[in-house]
């Protein structure tokens, strides 16, 4: 493609942009053909005026025109919703896990754990023998409270206490306390002068002292924010300009690539000097180095080790080394050693370069080497020059951006607000402190606008689509159908409620439900299972004490248990093959619960059913449903089947499931659902603890 082509469709491109704007204000929907005849192009000139603007590889997702308001990166969403969205489609691994490990290797992003919590921590002890709880005061002093002009006995006590071996401190508490006082007087005056260092009195001048590093040491805990970055560069200039430590100006040695002349390649290494370094790789021209002062690692230079793009540090020291450059040899810094927050970042570094770190001098072993590296970057975007940068990879943190602060967390944080900023940006910025002691806020805090109707669209297209546009879920939720004139029962194999109890207690569909059955419940007598403002009326347990798939259990919401009759229950178990078939009413209607285990014969559940609804009918209750776990796979072409469908309709009952569906992880159809009254609503639901899957029905009160 010649220049003339290039320009063309770049000119394509811009008139595509305006007219998509156009048809986006109006609100006219068409299809992709008839936006293309609407250009007056065809697809692949459309391609071609897309990809002219495209510098990298790019995913484009595929949709209508009249979806384009649900696109993940739509602007008027993310100011609707006030938050940023974490969503990207990344194509590059490195990209992929340059974005993951900005999260990683944030610092304090443990939880952290209050040793001095007034809440009781229980450990028991090795031999099983009892429990060790954590003091509420220490039973050590640390400091004598009472003078011995004002309280002779005290004093000695607490003396002896500071200063020599007790064991309890009822044993002090005796007559001869001033005789043990005495006999130990030189090995408390001993002890005195090896630990009270500052026992003398402080004058003004020392207490003065004293509080001025305090005000110094919670200075240096403090990082600025901004939301400019030439804020940022201010401040840290200045801090570096007024810090007493070792300082020193680290040159980047830049070099061009490309077949220019002399004149041309030391212009653009002259430009190249003015940029701004979120516009050279981050690798500054001018690198101001401090000790004692708090950087960031701009670059990933050993991502496995922690040390990552915006990894904070320490400076600690600079070390020089000779470069020949033009036949001059200069002294320039060529290595940094900094203190990572974490211990354990650059361990593998350090291990690498021990032999360096040895040449260097370097006793401490926390400290870790950062090397000169190169990057290279384009002037601009017309020019085919890079111009490669040899420079230390780091930065100055003592301020920051809002967005370059976004995975780091810190103790405190002074915030200058400088202009109305909006609500994303202020949440950015206050969620970056710990706690609110630690927010500090300069200048003009004015609360963001709410969005309204009248001056926001997006909120009037979300208002749209909540009443227009709903998702429909693929699941019904008996919550949802739940009022005062239906009963609503659920029958579900738990799979061991020893082990899922929690999860049953805390499950909002299952505490919606007025009856719910559980079974395989791996149950034993001693075991408690009750739940708030529900009734066990009907349970079966394990008969050994091993654990074993067996076990029964239905609930009743207590406002409903005057209304509950059980009318039939009956238990068959013959070695590891049982069945249990439990019939109740409830509002002129029967609800029978069956279980049958896989191995269990038909013929014996068979008469167990039979008895059951017999007993119904005798009671002139004719309305019933049968659910539950038959073990039975739900297909013509099985005989058992046939044989459970067969007496099912000899009994006026139907299937009421769905029979496309599945009620297992196995993609069968085995928990079964059977009713007099075909109009009975009856739904298969998800669980997140068991192979099977509930199923509950709606029972309509007369």
């Amino acid at each position: 493609m010649n220049e003339r082509d290039k320009v063309s469709v770049k000119k394509l491109h811009s008139e595509i942009k305006e007219v998509t704007e156009v048809i986006a204000r109006t609100d006219e929907d068409c299809t992709f053909d008839e936006y293309l005849a609407y250009l007056n192009i065809d697809e692949q000139s459309y391609m071609m005026a897309l990809r002219s603007k495209l510098k990298r590889p790019t995913v484009f997702l595929k949709r209508n025109l009249n979806e384009r308001r649900i696109n993940a990166y739509n602007r008027e969403m993310l100011q609707l919703w006030e938050a940023h969205m974490d969503m990207q489609l990344v194509v590059s691994p490195y990209g992929c896990v340059k974005y993951i490990v900005s999260y990683v290797s944030k610092s304090q992003k443990e939880e952290s754990c209050n040793d001095n919590s007034k809440h009781k921590t229980v450990y028991e002890l090795k031999n099983k023998s009892g429990f060790l709880t954590r003091r509420y005061k220490r039973l050590v002093i640390q400091f004598r409270n009472y003078r011995e002009g004002e309280d002779k006995l005290n004093f000695q006590r607490e003396n002896l206490m500071l200063f020599t071996a007790w064991r309890t401190e009822p044993s002090l508490l005796d007559p001869t306390l001033p005789v043990q006082f005495s006999q130990l007087l030189e090995t408390i005056q001993s002890n005195r002068n090896n630990y009270c260092k500052y026992d003398n009195t402080f004058d003004n001048i020392d207490v003065d002292l004293m509080e001025e590093d305090e005000e110094n040491d919670e200075e240096s805990t403090v990082i600025t924010l901004y939301y400019r970055n030439d804020d940022v560069d201010a401040f840290n200039n200045l801090f570096l300009a007024t810090s007493p430590n070792e300082k020193v100006v680290s040159r980047a040695l830049d070099s061009c690539s490309g077949t220019k002349s002399k004149a041309t390649i030391a212009y653009m290494l002259t430009q190249a000097q003015n940029l701004q370094h979120k516009k050279t790789q981050n690798m500054q021209y001018l690198l101001k180095l401090c000790t004692e002062t708090k950087y960031i690692v701009s670059h990933n230079i050993a991502v496995p080790d922690g040390i990552s793009n915006g990894s904070p540090c320490i400076l600690k020291k600079v070390i020089y080394g000779q470069l020949c450059e033009k036949g001059n040899r200069e002294q320039i810094p060529i290595r940094a050693y900094v203190e990572f927050e974490k211990k354990t970042t650059g361990e593998k570094t350090r291990q690498k370069l021990k032999n360096i770190i040895q040449a260097d001098g370097i006793a401490d072993k926390t400290w870790t080497p950062i090397q000169r590296i190169c990057r290279s970057f384009s002037l601009n975007e017309n020019t085919h020059i890079q111009v490669t940068r040899n420079q230390l990879p780091l930065l100055p943190s003592n301020a920051q951006t809002i967005h370059c602060s976004q995975s780091c967390t810190y103790k405190n944080i002074l915030f200058f607000i400088t202009k109305n900023l909006s609500r994303k940006l202020l949440y950015t910025a206050f969620s970056r402190v710990e706690s609110l002691q630690g927010l500090h806020i300069s200048g003009i805090y004015k609360k963001p606008i709410r969005a309204t109707i009248e001056n926001d669209p997006s909120l009037r297209e979300m208002i749209r689509m909540r009443s227009e546009a709903q998702l429909q879920f693929s699941l019904t939720f008996p919550e949802e159908v739940k009022n005062n004139e239906n009963i609503i029962a659920l029958f579900h194999n738990v799979r061991s409620l020893n082990l899922h109890f929690p999860n049953v207690c805390s499950d909002r569909t299952l505490l919606a439900c007025d009856i719910i059955m559980l079974a395989e419940t791996w149950s034993q007598p001693a075991d408690r299972y009750e739940i708030d403002n529900f009734t066990i009326v009907y349970r079966t347990d394990c008969a050994s004490t091993k654990r074993k798939a067996f076990g029964t259990l239905i609930y009743v919401k207590s406002a409903l248990l005057p209304h509950i009759n059980i009318l039939f229950q009956n238990e068959s178990i013959s070695g590891t093959n049982h069945s249990t078939v439990v019939a109740l009413t409830v509002c002129s209607k029967t609800v029978i619960m069956v279980y049958k285990s896989p191995k269990c014969q038909w013929l014996v559940l068979q008469q167990q059913l039979q008895q059951a609804i017999n007993t119904s009918l005798q009671n002139n209750v004719h309305e019933i449903a049968i659910m539950g776990d038959f073990n039975i796979k739900y297909q013509v072409s099985d005989p058992n089947f046939k044989n459970l469908n067969d007496f099912m309709i000899q009994n006026n009952c139907l299937m009421i499931l769905d029979p496309t569906k599945v009620s297992t992880d196995h993609n069968s159809l085995i928990d079964l659902c059977f009713s007099t009254n075909p109009q009975t609503n009856s739904f298969i639901f998800e669980s997140a603890t068991s192979d099977h899957k509930p199923i509950w029905i709606e029972l309509t009160n007369p």
